[in-house]
């Protein structure tokens, strides 16, 4: 059994997410309330940190001697964008992601976890449709091929067809 935890470093609580230091290269303003931020991976982190477009990478920020979890899909493609960048939309009352807007600048250092999840395209013949809801809509705006498929759909066979959920009841951009 692990010894307690010291009391002067906060810990999240349920299993270990393997939280790597990464410092921001760059944050990049998109709109008034979305900006992107731009992930510096150490290249003894590269390998670990290799991605492909869907996937996410969750942040510890520690707000008041509390730490918050939240994940945050990639807004780069590993196919056509050499930095992992992920874009992080100010939300009402949003804790970690008014941190990010507030709090943290160029060169300072995050906690993330490597990339995870499935929800990603697989290789093959069939067409694509995408459904994407108002947090969907850089997916859009970037014309799909680099926000979820990536070179791949560069192919005839393989172009996205968008249906922005909530667009007719002026939900979404």
């Amino acid at each position: 059994m692990a010894p307690p935890p010291s009391s002067s470093q906060p810990v999240a609580t349920g299993r270990d997410h393997g939280f790597h230091a990464v410092p921001l290269a760059r944050v990049v303003p998109e709109t008034a309330e979305a900006s992107s931020f731009v992930l510096a991976v150490p290249d003894d982190l590269r390998d670990a940190f290799a991605y492909r477009a869907g996937q996410f990478c969750s942040f510890r920020a520690v707000i008041d001697g509390t730490p918050h979890l939240r994940c945050y899909s990639m807004s780069s493609a590993p196919e056509t964008d050499a930095e992992l960048t992920v874009t992080v939309k100010r939300v009402a009352d949003g804790r970690v992601s008014g941190w990010f807007h507030d709090h943290v600048a160029e060169g300072d250092v995050v906690e993330a976890t490597k990339p995870a999840g499935a929800f990603v395209v697989r290789e093959g013949e069939r067409p694509v449709l995408a459904f994407v809801g108002p947090a969907g809509e850089a997916l859009v705006e970037r014309g799909g091929d680099v926000g979820i498929g990536g070179a791949e759909w560069r192919q005839p066979h393989r172009q996205p067809a968008f249906a922005q959920l909530g667009a007719e009841r002026g939900v979404a951009g």
